[in-house]
């Protein structure tokens, strides 16, 4: 493998499932579509997802896939009538391209996967996850399988283009470190499946389905107060810059931010000023994580990584706390480009993105739902920041946007709803 080359011609990113593809008999499982496409998707306008055919519990255990062509619905549960929950290792894949849930063999499992990721690798799709315990036997908001009821053996599952049934890989013992339900599966780069193991520094690995073997990638580095304190900085709070690193795949290359911990006032004595948040940039170049020159500097509040490039928020002095601006950089080119002068929320983009093109962006919102005004979200891309017709919604709704469109998966208390349906927008933009 060489350690990732930088260049990803010969390998595939993208895989669209047709009927075809999904029609196939195996000793008793029999993979085909469930349903018709849903309507097109309405640009910069919410539109109920269909049902899953895995049953009523269709918005957990969702695998957004790194190669952003749509989800896997890995592990189904519902609620008897005795408030119990039961779980089965049944499984779906919705396509984007195809607008639609398509079944596909249960998976090994017990359970579930928990909140796992995956990709399409070519003519096979991987899945990194756990073979999670059954589901406690209580039924509740925010139930996931091994997110409640404990975590389970660290697992490779991969399906095969025609296959009747998925097969089962084992984890090395240095990727075990999940956190807990979620393995950070980054992307896919010359044709393997790069996973970071979420322990500090992050151990890094690449998973060949093809093969089923594991490559060992150099651990993403880590550093410790690499910023100079300010002269008469109380020692006890001088370390408040340990670093540790965010592994991305940006760009085709595999980067790290090291990000400081952010210093807080209260921390300083009065009047101290406060150093810059310690970030630092590095790039994977065959065995080594080398560290190249700083795209972008000032006082960075916030890293987010999407496909072609990174979202930093800095802080901004207007006298209201939270005020920011946002660029895009891209650590290849070594550039920077202003987006937005005053983005308010710019923070809030980085948990709402999973292999995304972009960043949805919330206009300035209340806490109190009821005292918030009106407004639309913005789109914040390499090429500005573009205003949609998506309609505003409470500022802690779980949004993911993974390629081009955005997922409102939960329901969300307080929030009108015309129905209970996960929902989906394609955004506008490029």
């Amino acid at each position: 493998m060489n350690h990732l080359r930088r260049s990803t011609r010969g390998m595939v990113v993208l895989f669209v499932i047709t009927s075809t593809l999904v029609s196939c008999t195996g000793d008793d499982v029999k993979v085909t579509p469930t349903e018709r496409p849903m309507a097109e998707f309405m640009t910069d306008r919410w539109i109920d997802l269909p049902a899953s055919p895995l049953g009523e519990w269709d918005r957990y255990n969702w695998v957004y896939l790194a190669d952003r062509s749509g989800f896997v619905h890995a592990g189904a549960a519902s609620a008897a009538g005795d408030g119990k929950v039961r779980s089965t290792p049944a499984a779906a894949y919705f396509s984007f391209a195809e607008r639609r849930f398509l079944r596909l063999p249960d998976l090994p499992v017990t359970g579930g996967v928990g909140r796992a990721g995956g990709a399409w690798v070519g003519d096979t799709l991987v899945v990194v996850g756990q073979d999670c315990p059954p589901s406690p036997g209580y039924s509740g908001v925010g139930v996931e399988f091994c997110a409640a009821g404990g975590e389970g053996a660290k697992v490779v599952l991969t399906l095969e283009r025609g296959a009747p049934r998925w097969r089962r890989w084992d984890v090395p013992e240095w990727m075990q470190e999940f956190r807990q339900g979620t393995p950070d599966v980054l992307g896919v780069l010359d044709g393997a499946v790069v996973v970071a193991s979420g322990h500090v520094p992050a151990h890094l690995g690449a998973f060949d389905p093809s093969t089923g073997e594991w490559t060992r990638l150099p651990d993403v580095p880590k550093l410790m107060n690499r910023y100079e304190p300010a002269p008469g900085t109380d020692p006890a709070v001088a370390s408040f810059g340990a670093i540790s690193a965010q592994p991305c795949i940006v760009g085709g290359a595999l980067v790290a931010v090291m990000l400081g911990d952010a210093p807080s006032v209260m921390s300083f004595p009065e009047g101290q000023p406060l150093p810059d948040r310690p970030a630092h940039w590095f790039r994977l170049d065959g065995d080594t994580f080398v560290e190249v020159p700083a795209p972008i500097t000032g006082p960075i509040t916030n890293v987010a990584c999407l496909h072609d490039g990174f979202l930093v928020s800095r802080a901004i002095d207007t006298g209201v706390l939270g005020e920011v601006n946002l660029s895009w950089v891209d650590p290849a080119a070594g550039s920077a480009d202003l987006l937005d002068e005053n983005a308010h929320l710019g923070p809030s983009y980085s948990e709402a993105t999973a292999f995304a093109d972009a960043a949805l962006m919330q206009p300035p919102v209340e806490v109190n739902p009821a005292g918030t005004p009106p407004g639309t979200y913005r789109v914040a891309t390499a090429g500005g920041m573009v205003d949609t017709d998506l309609d505003r919604i409470d500022v802690y709704a779980p949004i993911t946007v993974v390629g081009s469109y955005a997922i409102w998966q939960n329901d969300l208390n307080g929030v009108p709803r015309t129905s209970d349906a996960p929902r989906i927008a394609k955004l506008g933009f490029g």
